[in-house]
């Protein structure tokens, strides 16, 4: 019975501590800020988008899209972005989140500054445009950027040959250098050629600057071309799995590049500017 009481007691005195910690917590925190609280006040999707969504100018200035655009995006998003209220708050909709990360995207703008725009909290706005991120890729990606075949590849190829007289090519290869913060801890893994911090962005693109396949998220201070070798598409054509015609004349056979990339059978990269 005394173990009893001992087990008790020391139950009791977790219980005492955890609330000491909520409160103490509660005191310095609010659950939603006042300031949020009126979101529908002052929030820019409940005072200044109604306005702007009724000029397409002002719209595609606004998100980089027209109204039409931001619609359709919206019907393709809506079911995956929409959330459940609940006793505590009421749910963010799903044409705001959408509008909130379209707004961070187009502009680059801090979740910070986001957050006192639309009156949400700051932590919230990088959970929003995460999502929404996530749920644009999974969405879009099969519809407008799917793993090519044969057919495909071989239709960029003869674009590239009419607009631009280039025989035999199936997309131009380039990396992009995301400049960034550098990341606590990070030491030189971020750093480039170019004296800043940066992600890189590799793409291959067809005759009209469509992405037809990215890489992205590789340390700044790696090359292109070791990216490329890395890369699962890079690893495709050094292993001749990627779906393209056998080597024969007149066929599509390969990429181009600048001189980041090493000269393969598969890749052409122009000659050295040295001599």
């Amino acid at each position: 019975m005394e173990a009893m009481d001992w087990l008790d007691e020391e139950e009791e005195m977790v219980a005492v501590n955890a609330a000491l910690l909520v409160l103490q917590y509660k005191s310095r925190e609010y659950w939603i800020h006042p300031i949020n609280e009126r979101r529908h006040e002052f929030g820019k999707y409940h005072v200044l988008w109604p306005e702007i969504s009724n000029d397409d100018n002002r719209c595609k200035m606004y998100i980089r899209m027209t109204m039409k655009e931001f619609e359709v995006l919206y019907n393709l998003l809506e079911t995956k972005l929409r959330k459940q209220n609940t006793n505590f708050r009421e749910a963010i909709s799903p044409e705001e989140r959408l509008l909130l990360s379209l707004r961070y995207l187009a502009t680059g703008i801090s979740c910070k500054s986001l957050g006192f725009e639309f009156c949400t909290g700051f932590s919230t706005v990088g959970e929003i445009v995460k999502e929404c991120c996530e749920a644009i890729w999974r969405t879009l990606q099969p519809i407008y950027m799917p793993q090519p075949d044969q057919k495909h590849w071989k239709q960029i190829a003869r674009q590239v040959q009419e607009n631009w007289r280039f025989p035999h090519c199936i997309g131009a290869l380039d990396g992009k250098h995301v400049q960034i913060q550098c990341p606590n801890n990070a030491g030189s893994a971020y750093f480039n050629y170019k004296g800043t911090h940066s992600i890189v962005l590799l793409a291959l693109v067809d005759a009209n600057y469509k992405f037809t396949w990215i890489d992205v998220g590789n340390y700044g201070r790696n090359s292109d071309g070791g990216i490329f070798e890395t890369s699962l598409l890079g690893q495709w054509f050094a292993s001749n799995k990627i779906d393209v015609s056998t080597d024969k004349p007149l066929t599509p056979t390969g990429q181009v590049g600048d001189e980041a990339f090493p000269l393969k059978r598969y890749l052409m990269r122009p000659f050295s500017r040295n001599n």
